[in-house]
């Protein structure tokens, strides 16, 4: 009798314990399958190059040997929901407002390092091979510090205002780990505290980006 009462307390205790184990599998969470590809696909660290594709008449944009725009290295960072860039490239955006590469130079390293971050919205085509999005950036903010006037004068600070705008099409390609996307500066404001004023005579640019996904 009592191996009997003893056999049925291992087979009890032992069927308690496939209760549980299944239980406890059912609740794991899904592990992710590799390979599969979601907007997270396009985090990570860029590098490649801003040109400018149009500029203001009479201004021409920087560009190489063979005449072709010249580009300048950019770098951004990109997590769900945000482009990052550390250090934006003004100098091409400068140079459409001055129209002088030496002025534009001296400008550029007044105002130091700008970071500029951009919003935007992913979305995975059907067939799951590039990732659209639409961006919605902020305007430009930059602060100039212009020398006193005169001995005894306090410096004095303008402020900068660029309205970017997000162009349609911008794209990561999975495959390539390319980046491509364009911003537009359709107005630039200059003045004192948040008194701006439009630059007359400026002419809507177009900045192209062209980047690659650095290897982890």
């Amino acid at each position: 009798m009592k191996d009997f009462k003893l056999n049925r307390l291992i087979i009890s205790t032992l069927a308690l314990g496939c209760a549980w184990g299944f239980t406890s599998c059912s609740n794991d969470e899904p592990s992710p399958i590799p390979g599969i590809v979601t907007t997270e696909s396009m985090f990570g660290n860029y590098t490649g190059s801003l040109s400018i594709l149009s500029v203001a008449p009479g201004i021409s944009a920087l560009t190489d040997e063979s005449g072709e725009p010249e580009g300048t290295t950019a770098t951004a960072t990109i997590d769900n929901d945000t482009i990052y860039f550390k250090d934006f490239p003004i100098k091409d955006l400068v140079m459409a407002v001055v129209g002088d590469e030496t002025t534009a130079d001296q400008i550029v390293a007044a105002v130091g390092p700008v970071n500029y971050n951009v919003s935007y919205e992913p979305a995975l085509t059907p067939a799951q091979d590039s990732i659209y999005f639409d961006m919605k950036p902020e305007p430009l903010q930059l602060t100039l510090t212009l020398p006193a006037a005169a001995e005894g004068e306090e410096a004095a600070s303008m402020n900068i205002q660029v309205n970017i705008v997000g162009a349609e099409g911008a794209s990561y390609e999975v495959a390539t780990s390319a980046l491509n996307f364009q911003l537009g500066a359709d107005e630039v404001s200059l003045g004192t505290g948040e008194d701006l004023q439009p630059l007359p005579g400026f002419n809507p640019l177009t900045l192209n980006f062209e980047m690659n996904k650095s290897k982890e």
